[in-house]
């Protein structure tokens, strides 16, 4: 892939194997399981039934309000599954097939991620599309001079379990990573000891 000078420093290739890690995670991971959440803005068509066909925001709650079936749960939901509700539950008052209707996400507002311990600066951070963990970590500023970089641990919420995932920095420039242990997910927290 790439021709190495051997008179680079250790610091120089380490920079070059951070510049092509983009470019090769971008083509091992998908966003097909992407979960909707609060304050995300769902285009909903049905085929032909324009009075079934709307934009709606997600409630904080996790709820939308849809004619017919009234409050639904959506939060954590994928398109895909919240399309499947929605077939299944207005077959009671009209008949429509799958594939009449389409679920699309218009806007992304929920994927937050937060980033605590040393890190430059901590906090809660806003994406619009997916993200990584090093993404994620240069929003934060990157590490102090004090962060163990072999122990980042990201935690994320399964349906109601808190997982644990070790993240070894060191591994990831070293190109020793899998696309789970880079892929971000809204939600998750990143510590950084």
């Amino acid at each position: 892939m790439f021709d190495v000078n051997p008179g680079l420093t250790k610091p120089a290739l380490i920079l070059l194997a951070l510049l092509a890690l983009p470019a090769a995670m971008a083509q091992q991971t998908t966003f097909s399981d992407y979960r909707i959440g609060p304050s995300d803005v769902l285009s909903i068509t049905v085929w032909q039934q324009p009075e079934l066909s709307r934009t709606v925001a997600v409630r904080t709650d996790g709820f939308i309000t849809y004619p017919l079936l009234g409050d639904m749960a959506v939060a954590g939901m994928t398109p895909t599954e919240l399309r499947d509700e929605i077939a299944r539950d207005l077959e009671a008052y009209v008949n429509i097939m799958l594939s009449e209707i389409t679920v699309a996400v218009d806007e992304i507002n929920s994927y937050t991620v937060s980033v605590l311990g040393e890190v430059k600066t901590p906090g809660r951070f806003s994406f619009q599309s997916q993200v990584t963990v090093l993404d994620v970590l240069a929003e934060a500023g990157g590490f102090t001079p004090f962060a163990d970089t072999r122990d980042v641990m990201i935690l994320r919420i399964e349906n109601g379990e808190t997982r644990r995932i070790e993240f070894d920095y060191r591994r990831v420039i070293r190109g020793r990573s899998s696309p789970e242990e880079l892929t971000v997910y809204p939600g998750d927290i990143i510590m950084v000891p």
